[in-house]
C-alpha cells in the first residue's frame, strides 16, 4: 500500500463514528469473552467436584501446586523459588525456573475460593484475559470494534490456546501481558507511542518472560517484522522509546536470568535421557531436546487437517484461517508486517526438519534447526508447535482488518459479515475443534481425616517412581500443607534435585521404599539406627495414600507399603480405609523385611504401560498381617545395591 492510500485509509478509520465507542460498546466486549469463557471452563461449574482438566491428565496438579506453594512461602515468609518443602530435605532450587508470576496472580484466587473452585477461576479469567488482549492488540492495529470482537473470539475459542488450558499448562495460556505489550510496540513503532507507553510495554514484556521464557523470546520474534515494516520511518524518538522497552526489561529480568545461567546445567529438566519412543536415528543425534523438537513439530498443512505425525490436533477454525489468508492479498493498512509475523511462525512450527505425512522426517533441515544449534537456551525449547501464537495472531489482525474495510465500505452489510465470521468461528468448533469445551475431571479424593493430626515432614510414596501418578502427591501436599519427601516432577529422573537420588539411597528406609516402588525388592534389614537417621532428617510420618498410586492398583500399592511400615511400626497410627500414616519413632532391634511382591515394575513413563491387570490381587496382600515390631534382634541379611540385580520384567 502506498503512503498516500494508507493515509487516506487511516483517516476513513479515525473520522468513523464506530472509533468512538459508546459507554455500551465499552462493556459489551467484556461481557463477550466472560461469557465465552465459562462456556470452555463449564464443564469444570457443571460438576460439583471437578476441576479443569483434572483425573489423571499430568501437568494440571503441578500447576495447582506451584499456586498453592506461592502463596505458603509469601505469606511465611519463605522464598517461593526455592522449594524448601519439595523434595523435602534436599530441596528444589530454583522453581519453575523463577516463570512463578501466574502463581502470584492466581493466588489470591485460591485463597478465596479454595484451591479446586479458586483453580477453575483463574483459568477461566485467563481465557478472558487473553481475548481481552487480542481485543487491545486489533484495536491498536486499527481494527474496528467488532472486527476486534471477532479477532478476541477467535483466539479465545482457538485450539492453540484450548489445548493448553485443557493440559494445565496454564502460564502458556496466559497471553494477556503478550498481547497488550504488543499492542505498544505497534503503537510505539507507528509513532504513536510516549515514553509512558514505553514503560508499560517493559512491563508488558518482562511480565510475558516472568509467565513463560519461551512467550518473551515469540514476543522477540514477533516484534522484528513490525519494527522493520517502519523503517522508513524510523527517527530518534521512536529508537529511544524502544530503548526504554528493551532497558527496563533487562533491569527487572537479568537477574533472574543471571541466575539462570549460573547453574544452567543442574536445572530441573535441562539434560534428559531419550525415551523409546523418540528414536529418530542419526537426525536426532541422542539429544533430547532435539528429538522433542522433531516430535513436537508440525507438517507444513496443519492449519487446514490434521495427520498422526502431528503432535496435537491445532487446526485453525476455517473462518479465520480464509480470511486471514485472503486479507493478505488485499489492500489493508500494514499488512506486510503481519504476514511477516505469521510467516516467522509457520516456517517455526515445521520444527528442526521437514516432516509429511510420514512421522520420520525427511533430511531436510529447517531454520528451527540453527535456532536449536546456535541460540542461547533453545535447546531447553522443545515445543515448535507454541510458536503456532504468530501464525494465529497474523492471521486473526489481518483478518480483522479486511472486516475493516468491509464495515466502512458496505456499511450496515460490512456488519453483517462481521456477524457471520464471528459465527462461522462456532459452527467451525464440532467438526475441527475436539478441545472446546474443556475437559474437566475430579481430582484424586483428598482423605482429610487421614491428615488432620498430621504435622511435620511426610514421607510420602512411591519413592524414586517413573509413573506420572506421582504428580497426585502434589496435589495432597496443597491440602495438608508439610514438607513431603516426594516433589514436582519427582517421576522423571532429570527433574529431580542434584542428591536427592543419592540422599534416597543413602537412607535405608527410604531405599527400601524406592525399591518397592519400582518392582525391584527383595529384601531388607531396617535397624534402629536406620530410623534414627530419618528422624534426624526431619520426617516424623510415612503416609500410605492410594490416591498417589495407579487406577486399579490401590489395594496393591497399599498392602505392598503397608507390608513394610507395619513390620517396622505395627499399628497405624492413622487409617482411613485403604489409606494409612504412622508416627515414626525409633526401634529397639533390627528387623527384616521381605516377600513382598512387586506390584508393578520400571517401564514407560506414560501410563499406558500402569493400566490395571484383569488379574485378581496377589494372595496374601490384601489381609497382609505383619509381626509385631521390636521383637527379637535380627541377623543382618545384606540388601541388594540398587535392585539392578533383578531380571527386567514387562510392565504388568
Amino acid at each position: 500500500m502506498t503512503l498516500k492510500k494508507r493515509i487516506y485509509f487511516e483517516d476513513i478509520i479515525m473520522d468513523n463514528p464506530d472509533t468512538k465507542p459508546s459507554r455500551r460498546d465499552t462493556i459489551l466486549p467484556h461481557l463477550i469473552y466472560l461469557a465465552i469463557a465459562f462456556w470452555i471452563t463449564s464443564k469444570a461449574w457443571i460438576s460439583g467436584d471437578s476441576i479443569l482438566s483434572g483425573g489423571d491428565q499430568p501437568d494440571w496438579n503441578g500447576t495447582a501446586w506451584a499456586y498453592w506453594w506461592m502463596g505458603k512461602a509469601v505469606t511465611e515468609g519463605m522464598n517461593p523459588f526455592n522449594g524448601s518443602w519439595n523434595f523435602f530435605p534436599v530441596g528444589q532450587r530454583p522453581l519453575a525456573q523463577y516463570n512463578l508470576l501466574d502463581a502470584f496472580l492466581a493466588w489470591p484466587f485460591l485463597k478465596m475460593f479454595g484451591i479446586r473452585v479458586g483453580y477453575n477461576f483463574f483459568a477461566t479469567l485467563i481465557a478472558y484475559s487473553t481475548a481481552w488482549g487480542m481485543h487491545i492488540l486489533a484495536r491498536s492495529a486499527g481494527a474496528l470494534l467488532w472486527p476486534a470482537i471477532y479477532a478476541g473470539v477467535a483466539l479465545e475459542t482457538s485450539s492453540f490456546l484450548l489445548v493448553e488450558l485443557g493440559h494445565g499448562r496454564l502460564s502458556q495460556a496466559m497471553l494477556f501481558f503478550w498481547l497488550v505489550g504488543m499492542a505498544g510496540l505497534v503503537r510505539i513503532a507507528r509513532g504513536e507511542g510516549s515514553y509512558k507507553m514505553a514503560l508499560g510495554t517493559g512491563l508488558c514484556l518482562s511480565a510475558t518472560c516472568l509467565t513463560y521464557w519461551y512467550w518473551g523470546l515469540f514476543w522477540v520474534f514477533a516484534a522484528i517484522p513490525i519494527w522493520l515494516s517502519e523503517f522508513w520511518f524510523w527517527d530518534k524518538r521512536r529508537w529511544l522509546q524502544l530503548l526504554v522497552v528493551a532497558g527496563l526489561t533487562a533491569v527487572i529480568c537479568m537477574p533472574y536470568v543471571y541466575a539462570l545461567m549460573l547453574t544452567y546445567e543442574t536445572l530441573p529438566g535441562v539434560n534428559r535421557e531419550l525415551e523409546p519412543w523418540m528414536d529418530y536415528g542419526s537426525l536426532g543425534r541422542n539429544d533430547f531436546g532435539l528429538a522433542m523438537g522433531i516430535k513436537q513439530s508440525h507438517w507444513p498443512l496443519w492449519p487446514l487437517a490434521h495427520i498422526d505425525a502431528d503432535p496435537d490436533d491445532k487446526r485453525i477454525a476455517l473462518v479465520p484461517l480464509f480470511l486471514g489468508l485472503a486479507a493478505c492479498f488485499r489492500e489493508i493498512p500494514e499488512k506486510k508486517r503481519w504476514i511477516g509475523m505469521m510467516l516467522i511462525g509457520y516456517i517455526l512450527t515445521l520444527g528442526p526438519y521437514l516432516k509429511l505425512i510420514d512421522p520420520q522426517p525427511l533430511r531436510v533441515a529447517l531454520p528451527y534447526l540453527f535456532l536449536y544449534d546456535y541460540f542461547p537456551f533453545f535447546q531447553r525449547f522443545w515445543w515448535p508447535q507454541r510458536l503456532e501464537l504468530l501464525v494465529l495472531i497474523g492471521l486473526l489482525i489481518t483478518g480483522s482488518l479486511l472486516l475493516n474495510r468491509w464495515t466502512i465500505f458496505l456499511h450496515r452489510w460490512g456488519k453483517v459479515f462481521v456477524g457471520l465470521a464471528i459465527a462461522g468461528i462456532f459452527v467451525d468448533i464440532p467438526w475441527r475443534n475436539p478441545y472446546a469445551p474443556v475437559e474437566s475431571h475430579p481430582p484424586r479424593d483428598y482423605q482429610s481425616k487421614l491428615y488432620a493430626d498430621i504435622k511435620g515432614p511426610i514421607i510420602t510414596t512411591p519413592v524414586l517412581s517413573n509413573n506420572e501418578i506421582t504428580r497426585h502427591i502434589l496435589w495432597m501436599q496443597s491440602f495438608h500443607e508439610q514438607p513431603i519427601l516426594g516433589g514436582l516432577g519427582d517421576h522423571i529422573e532429570a527433574h529431580r534435585p542434584v542428591g536427592y537420588e543419592e540422599y534416597i539411597n543413602d537412607r535405608v528406609v527410604l531405599r527400601a521404599l524406592s525399591e518397592i516402588s519400582q518392582g525391584t525388592f527383595q529384601d531388607a534389614l531396617i535397624m534402629p539406627e536406620d530410623v534414627n537417621e530419618i528422624l534426624e532428617d526431619g520426617f516424623e510420618w510415612i503416609v500410605i495414600d492410594p490416591a498417589a498410586y495407579s487406577p486399579g492398583l490401590e489395594e496393591r500399592w497399599a498392602a505392598a507399603f503397608t507390608s513394610l511400615c507395619q513390620s517396622v511400626w505395627g499399628t497405624p497410627t492413622v487409617e482411613v480405609g485403604l489409606s494409612k500414616a504412622w508416627k515414626i519413632t525409633p526401634i529397639a532391634h533390627s528387623i527384616i523385611v521381605d516377600n513382598i511382591p512387586p506390584v508393578e515394575h520400571s517401564g514407560p513413563r506414560t501410563e499406558e504401560g500402569f493400566k490395571a491387570p484383569d488379574e485378581p490381587p496377589m494372595p496374601g496382600l490384601n489381609n497382609f498381617e505383619a509381626p509385631s515390631p521390636n521383637t527379637e534382634p535380627a541377623t543382618k541379611v545384606p540388601m541388594p545395591g540398587n535392585g539392578n540385580e533383578s531380571p527386567p520384567v514387562q510392565p504388568q
